[in-house]
């Protein structure tokens, strides 16, 4: 990293919807934000409210959630486990730190941070929800594999071929 950007410099750029390119270390040595958990969409978003009090919806990097309901739909095979353990490993009111990656861009096409995320019980939320079976790895084409990525895929491969979680009913989990 250059440099370090200071948490007025992060509102700035939270305000305009763009995530920091450099970020504060947090108190336990992780790079990256901390924030407050404010709500979970679905199994791989979340929205977090930052120190300054901006708000960044964050979609969890290198994973694929099966969808929940939306507008009178019905969830996917899934779904519901998926942001429930999210609601469980990250709930609303805790701390998380959301670090950024080397590889993978700052932002998906609908504006949310691409981020892992830490708590102070889970050291990557994404890997645990995979290993659980309740997520698979998966980035968009064309898109650079995220530094996690072989860990990812192989947590994938190991709970699909052990029908781990929801792989023990679900063909799929996400895509």
């Amino acid at each position: 990293m250059a440099g370090v950007i200071g948490w007025a410099g992060l509102a700035g750029l939270a305000a305009c919807g763009h995530p920091p390119a450099e970020v504060p270390v947090s108190a336990d040595g992780v790079p990256g934000v901390t924030g407050t958990v404010v709500s979970i969409a679905d199994g791989d978003t979340l929205t977090v409210t930052l120190g300054d009090g901006t708000k960044a919806k964050v979609r969890l990097l290198g994973i694929d959630a099966p969808e929940v309901a939306h507008s009178g739909g019905t969830a996917e095979c899934g779904g519901d486990a998926a942001a429930a353990r999210l609601g469980e490993l990250a709930p609303v009111g805790s701390a998380v730190t959301l670090v950024a990656d080397t590889a993978a861009a700052d932002q998906d096409r609908y504006g949310r941070w691409l981020r892992y995320i830490v708590t102070p019980t889970t050291a990557d939320v994404g890997l645990t929800l995979i290993e659980e079976g309740l997520v698979e790895a998966w980035i968009p084409s064309r898109q650079p594999e995220p530094d996690r990525w072989a860990d990812y895929t192989a947590a994938t491969d190991r709970a699909a071929a052990a029908g781990t979680g929801s792989w023990a009913t679900c063909e799929t989990l996400g895509r």
